[in-house]
């Protein structure tokens, strides 16, 4: 697989804010994401450098750790002040996070744990995730809540609950650059080939039917279920943050404030089209037989 990996640190805003992260074929058969011939789906941590401070924000995937640290290294490596966010606590997001905090010393690594009554392996979670993070990569964890404020050199970080998850995910909303890290929540923009520029500023590809072959593979508990709730969690989101981009783990950033409320109209009614659909059956869609 590495050999196939295309590498980039692209620039969000000048000076401050990069995607870095690496291209990798689309045309697979994953679980978590819905094959497309000839397409190529970025994959990234994202790098925040300001007045003394750097925030990187996931730790992405285990091919690309050396140019992730090379790349951190290059733009926030003068820095005196580091942090890292957390948006999930799954590989894609934490599996270099020994290799970053030895790297640079991080002492305290921020992650978001949910109130939910449905998460009710919560504390059990909590503490293996501190015993974890400790015992790989000796630093310290920062609980954080929905509704808790990171504040870090020029950024205001507002942890939000994340509509459409699993389990442990959170959003950080970053208030200065109006950016939504969305961790997975919209990871579907592919691109055409491994090159070029990983932000859309077009709608193509942003469609209700699109949307919802992805969340039916990253989220197929949407399936058959009450989705009503989602969808209002989502135009909360539109009335109370004006949100420039939406920066996720996988796939394209959509900017601008116009691409990303048609992306959340589209997510709306993807959401409500995947509640009328039954749910897949292990048994009759012979996905057990494929697994044996």
């Amino acid at each position: 697989m590495p050999e196939q990996l295309s590498f980039y640190a692209e620039e969000i805003r000048p000076g401050e804010f990069h995607a870095i992260g690496a291209f990798i074929p689309a045309d697979r058969d994953r679980s978590w994401f819905p094959n497309e011939p000839g397409r190529w789906l970025p994959v990234q941590a994202y790098l925040l450098v300001a007045a003394g401070n750097f925030v990187l924000l996931d730790t992405g995937i285990a091919p690309f750790r050396e140019h992730l640290l090379a790349a951190v290294r290059e733009r926030g490596g003068a820095c005196p002040a580091r942090r890292v966010l957390l948006t999930r606590r799954e590989p894609d997001t934490t599996i270099n996070l020994p290799a970053v905090v030895d790297a640079f010393g991080i002492t305290t690594v921020s992650c978001v744990g949910e109130l939910s009554p449905l998460d009710f392996f919560e504390n059990l979670d909590e503490a293996n995730t501190v015993a974890h993070i400790w015992a790989s990569a000796g630093t310290a964890v920062d609980w954080l809540r929905p509704g808790s404020i990171v504040e870090i050199g020029p950024w205001r970080f507002e942890v939000l609950r994340a509509p459409v998850r699993v389990l442990s995910t959170g959003y950080y909303y970053e208030h200065t650059t109006r950016t939504l890290f969305a961790s997975d929540g919209w990871g579907f923009l592919t691109v055409p080939e491994p090159s070029g520029s990983i932000v859309a500023r077009e709608g193509d590809g942003i469609a209700a039917a699109r949307i919802a072959t992805y969340l039916s593979r990253k989220f197929d508990w949407t399936l058959g279920a009450d989705t009503t709730s989602l969808c209002e969690e989502i135009r909360s989101l539109e009335d109370n943050y004006e949100i420039a981009r939406l920066c996720c783990n996988t796939g394209c950033v959509i900017e601008g404030v116009e691409l990303v409320r048609r992306t959340f109209s589209e997510t709306k009614q993807a959401l409500m089209s995947l509640g009328r659909r039954p749910r897949q059956s292990l048994l009759t869609e012979g996905v057990i037989e494929k697994l044996l």
